[in-house]
């Protein structure tokens, strides 16, 4: 193999070492400056995993969508759900859908159930929040005492850009959670 290709190949792989990255950070910041901005309502979720590291586990009340019980849907299907804003400016899963729908209105989730009961039960992308490990304890606990049915006072806000979110924010009775340290 001659000098120049090798360092022809060296370079190329270069570009892809940095080009990858660059576009999954570019693609991500690109969804947070020019996404729409969703609120959903959270919901309590135990946030306790040893495995995974510092971070909330957010649940949402939108996490189950009307369904026909002839419908066919089994766990692990990449799904898209039609989002409405309702009265209080909030997020409300209308439909499920196989294909992409049309405009900005959806998310690309991820189903967890087949029909039962008249629903299909969802996973939305951005159930994760991180925090450093000193903050996570006050966090978890504010998070689950704020989430409650009682209380209903935290939520995200979620950028969204076709079909894809990137979470943007966690409020918690209006603040966003970083005012609390």
């Amino acid at each position: 193999m001659s000098t120049n290709l090798k360092y022809l190949l060296f370079g190329f792989m270069m570009l892809v070492q940095i080009g990858v990255p660059g576009y999954l950070i570019t693609s991500r910041e690109s969804i947070l400056h020019e996404g729409e901005r969703m609120l959903f309502r959270a919901k309590p979720v135990d946030p306790y995993d040893a495995f995974r590291g510092r971070y909330l586990w957010l649940g949402f009340e939108e996490d189950k969508i009307p369904a026909k019980q002839d419908e066919r849907w089994e766990f692990g299907q990449i799904a898209f759900v039609i989002l409405e804003k309702d009265a209080t400016g909030f997020e409300k899963a209308v439909s499920l859908s196989r294909k992409r729908p049309v405009g900005n209105r959806y998310v690309k989730v991820q189903t967890t159930s087949g029909v039962y009961e008249g629903s299909v039960r969802i996973e939305y992308p951005f159930r994760q929040y991180f925090l450093s490990e000193k903050k996570a304890p006050k966090a978890e606990s504010l998070y689950r005492e704020h989430s409650s049915q009682e209380k209903r006072e935290a939520y995200v806000a979620v950028r969204v850009k076709d079909g894809l979110a990137v979470l943007e924010n966690l409020f918690i009775a209006g603040k966003p959670i970083s005012e609390y340290f």
